[in-house]
């Protein structure tokens, strides 16, 4: 694990006032989700700029140890796991249950 020096620093992304409302959330990640097994390269650009700022903030929650660069690592690792593996997503759980799952884990390997 590296030292960090400095007080890492976490970018939260700015929520719009005007954004139109999603009336299904799930539904929008399952089509994705589905363009994303289809090779579309859109739709993993779409995936990763949704889900990146969330799992980043969530590893970073997990542990004080945690400085910016050992994040970012384990967000890295998270989103290889997920190219790798979104093949056995059954949706059982909502995408982010388990990209956060896939995280968790990743932090714990990382430790």
């Amino acid at each position: 694990m590296q030292l960090c020096l400095k007080q890492p620093k976490v970018v939260f992304p700015k929520m719009s006032g005007n954004r139109a409302p999603i009336s299904n959330p799930g539904k929008a990640d399952a089509e994705l989700i589905e363009r994303c097994r289809k090779g579309d390269g859109d739709a993993w650009d779409a995936l990763f700029d949704k889900y990146y700022p969330v799992a980043a903030r969530f590893v970073f929650q997990l542990s004080a140890d945690f400085c910016h660069e050992d994040t970012e690592e384990i967000c890295q690792e998270t989103f290889l796991a997920v190219v790798r593996n979104l093949g056995s997503f059954q949706g059982k759980s909502s995408f982010q249950t388990w990209l956060l799952r896939i995280a968790a884990n990743k932090a714990m390997d990382f430790r």
